[in-house]
């Protein structure tokens, strides 16, 4: 749902609102053979999950023109996510000539999340040929995550400690940025910009206290070069840096057990990545052929150890 109400004919107000839901259930076998010493041990895991979703976003928005050449553009968005995750699983295990056992244990995540977001925008334009954008943004997230193991022994369940804690994660980015678009000839256009990066974040648990604190700054140029080599050619060089950060579900230490020896866990120790892209673009007569190389250090992907 959304509204946008002109104030006058250079200010306007807007507003907008999404709420998404989402319900997710698993009931899955898994089996594990170990062969060791002749002897074939195998595990068979029953488990249930259930993934709650909830997730609301608003956003409020304000526009303004000083005049037919300058105008502002001012924003807050409120994120707030929260995710539910508990699990059930029931073990059986057999070696080639022995008994059967049987074991029964459970795992719980909730994971609540807010982010607020302000950020501005302010656009120039010079002349014909020069127009500048520059802007200023801040991000502040929170999350708490609460996991819990817990095995059934003689008839209830006790807590694994190994798995059992309470994570807080607070996180503070500022950024600030200018680009600009100058056209310098009928033939030769040029985009340039900087983007400087600075963020502080902490995560701590009530068992393990202090686990990560991190404070740095970046800096990320970008360069665009487009060139009019005909009425049918054109030649587009740039370069770029960029930064991608590990999203929450990745970084949260909730998991998931495949058997009683092995899961798949969120990662709280993995750093944001950055890259640098070069690219060269040739068009003659509708087709084009594209260059690229890219390098990324550090790179964030699921599953990551």
């Amino acid at each position: 749902a959304g509204l946008d109400y002109e104030i006058n004919k250079k200010t306007s107000l807007g507003i907008n609102f999404q709420s998404q839901y989402r319900d997710w259930r698993m009931d899955a076998r898994t089996t594990t053979a170990i062969s060791k010493n002749g002897n074939i041990l195998q595990q068979v895991v029953d488990s249930y999950e259930s993934n709650e979703l909830i997730r609301l976003l608003s956003n409020i928005h304000l526009k303004h023109a000083f005049s037919t050449k300058s105008k502002i553009t001012v924003d807050y968005d409120y994120i707030t996510f929260h995710r539910n995750n508990p699990s059930k699983y029931t073990t059986m295990s057999q070696e080639t000539e022995g008994p059967e056992e049987y074991g029964n244990f459970i795992s719980k995540s909730e994971t609540p999340l807010d982010i607020h977001v302000v950020k501005a925008d302010y656009q120039y334009t010079l002349s014909e040929s020069i127009s500048i954008e520059t802007g200023v943004k801040s991000t502040f997230s929170e999350f708490k995550n609460n996991v819990m193991v817990a095995n059934m022994t003689d008839g209830e369940y006790i807590n694994d400690p190994r798995f059992t804690d309470k994570f807080m994660m607070n996180e503070k980015i500022y950024a600030a940025y200018a680009s600009a678009d100058w056209k310098m000839s009928d033939k030769l256009k040029l985009k340039s910009g900087v983007r400087y990066e600075y963020y502080d974040l902490n995560l701590e648990s009530v068992n393990l206290n202090n686990i990560l604190a991190r404070k740095q700054g970046n800096l990320f140029p970008s360069l665009h070069l487009n060139y009019n080599l005909s009425k049918e050619k054109d030649l587009t060089l740039s370069f770029a840096q960029r930064i991608e950060r590990p999203g929450f579900l990745i970084l949260a230490p909730a998991f998931y057990f495949f058997d009683r020896n092995t899961l798949f866990t969120g990662n709280p120790n993995i750093l944001p990545a950055r890259s640098t892209q070069y690219k060269a673009d040739l068009r003659i007569k509708g087709i084009a052929t594209s260059l690229q190389y890219s390098e990324s250090k550090l790179p964030v992907y699921n599953m990551q150890p």
